[in-house]
């Protein structure tokens, strides 16, 4: 049996017409295309942002590094602020330096600093270097973490809106020798720009020009053969390794010289009492004409002593050895000390004084 209806006729739906439909029917609306309206708008965003950007002129800015970590840390290129935003200048250290160098770019140079850079341009460039501001920033100790662990940015060179000028970190200030090598730093960078070179960085040029005025004396820096500072590297590094043992069997040692000063003393003070004793026992038999201490207690009382004096012996000879082996090992760092320094210096190429790779002193021993 078929399924009920199934061999009806099928007719098309009739198209309604007017007198089919509800009074207040009415057609609909036709889709809207945003498409063109949406086009629109994106190109009035770049715009916008072309015309931001274009507005904002930011030459490149270069930095002295300072770095305590290790040289297998990260080794962060010199801060450079090009002249318009692209995707690799948003890092946030690039971003705080530009605010900061935006906020700093009229303010009036620091007395001191200014009158540094122009006996620096006359002496060593013919006083033909373009005054510009150099003053004090604080701000500029917030960047060096952003950088790296332990980074500190001594120095920035920066040129906005056709300004060039130049922010020292204040942590420099007590150093006079650190002040003039970073100032120097700064300045080289000031000439490769007022002669044209706006991309050098730090080189080939950058470096030439500041070993001239290394070796013309305008800051203090030892130039040497990369055999040279590897040899003084490779000493020093051997130097501090022994150094770290010694001083760990020193701070070892101290704990037991500090028992063995206690037993000595508190012996000494129980062998005072143990005499006082005797002696006034010895005093009162004679007074008494008899029953004082036996030769037994008074030998072994003697014996107790001489055994004593040797223990308090040995133990100033171990003081006195221990306080040689302290004055040696201050000795000893003081010459690794100043061949620190002097790698350090070594190693102001290209970029001034490079503390990313600068090795560290040592505190002396105390007794």
């Amino acid at each position: 049996m078929g399924t009920p209806g199934i061999n009806k006729p099928f007719s098309p739906p009739r198209r309604p017409s007017s007198a089919d439909l509800p009074a207040n029917w009415r057609p609909p609306r036709p889709r809207r295309d945003w498409t063109p309206t949406l086009v629109f708008l994106a190109a009035i965003s770049v715009l916008v942002g072309w015309w931001r950007f274009k507005g904002f002129d930011a030459g490149p800015a270069r930095t002295l590094k300072n770095n305590s970590a290790a040289s297998a840390r990260i080794n962060p290129s010199s801060l450079i602020i090009p002249q318009a935003p692209s995707a690799e200048d948003s890092s946030p250290s690039t971003v705080r330096a530009r605010e900061i160098t935006s906020q700093d770019i009229d303010k009036p140079g620091d007395p001191y600093l200014e009158d540094e850079y122009r006996k620096i341009s006359e002496q060593y460039y013919g006083n033909k270097l373009p005054n510009v501001p150099v003053l004090w920033e604080d701000r500029l100790q917030v960047i060096g973490p952003l950088i790296a662990d332990g980074f500190i940015e001594k120095g920035l060179w920066t040129s906005q809106d056709n300004k060039e000028f130049i922010l020292l970190n204040p942590s420099i200030s007590p150093d006079a020798a650190d002040t003039r090598r970073v100032l120097c730093h700064e300045i080289v960078h000031e000439y490769m720009y007022s002669i044209g070179n706006k991309n050098e960085g730090h080189g080939p040029r950058f470096q030439a020009e500041l070993l001239r005025l290394s070796r013309a004396g305008a800051f203090e820096g030892i130039p040497a053969a990369d055999g040279e500072k590897a040899s003084l590297k490779a000493w020093i590094e051997s130097e501090s390794a022994r150094l770290e043992q010694e001083s760990r069997q020193l701070e070892n040692e101290k704990p037991e010289l500090e028992q063995s000063r206690t037993a000595v003393e508190s012996e000494a003070a129980d062998l005072n009492q143990q005499v006082r004793e005797l002696n006034e026992r010895i005093s009162s038999a004679n007074s008494q004409q008899g029953g004082g201490p036996s030769d037994a207690e008074i030998s072994a009382a003697n014996a107790r002593r001489r055994a004593h004096a040797q223990k308090a012996a040995d133990f100033d000879a171990h003081l006195a050895d221990f306080n040689a082996r302290i004055q040696n090992y201050n000795a000893a760092v003081g010459e690794f000390n100043r061949a620190v320094g002097r790698y350090n210096l070594m190693i102001a190429y290209p970029d001034g004084l490079d503390e990313e790779n600068a090795l560290h002193p040592k505190a002396p021993a105390q007794q």
